[in-house]
């Protein structure tokens, strides 16, 4: 999941600048920061989902067993769902918690940023 946070507040900056444009209104960027942050977490979690999978398993073996290897995880969790379904899995209903996630994390990011013109 880390090696997303670039595309993921990289796309978040750009939707949120689109999305606002020459707009000064608050509630216009409200909106528009809402809609760039749920977006944003939408696509991070839906292209690093299949990676995340993975980690997940190598991570779920025992102590004692002897590590798995990525591409033996791989192959291992193809041929136990015959193709791709191992990979994604709970992606579903990851989306569909990502998008209200994501709203309000970016939200709060940018009335936190509001804040600081504030402290000393």
């Amino acid at each position: 999941r880390d090696i997303t946070y670039g595309q993921y507040f990289g796309q978040y900056e750009w939707m949120k600048r689109k999305f606002i444009g020459d707009s000064e209104a608050g509630t216009t960027k409200a909106v528009s920061c809402a809609l760039a942050g749920g977006i944003s977490g939408l696509t991070g979690w839906f292209f690093i989902y299949p990676l995340d999978a993975i980690k997940t398993r190598i991570q779920s073996q025992p102590a004692a067993s002897p590590g798995l290897k990525y591409w033996d995880t791989v192959r291992r969790m193809a041929a136990e769902d015959k193709g791709y379904k191992a990979f994604t899995r709970g992606l579903g209903v990851t989306l569909i918690r990502a998008f209200p996630v994501n709203v309000v994390t970016f939200l709060m990011y940018e009335a936190v940023l509001s804040c600081r013109v504030y402290l000393p």
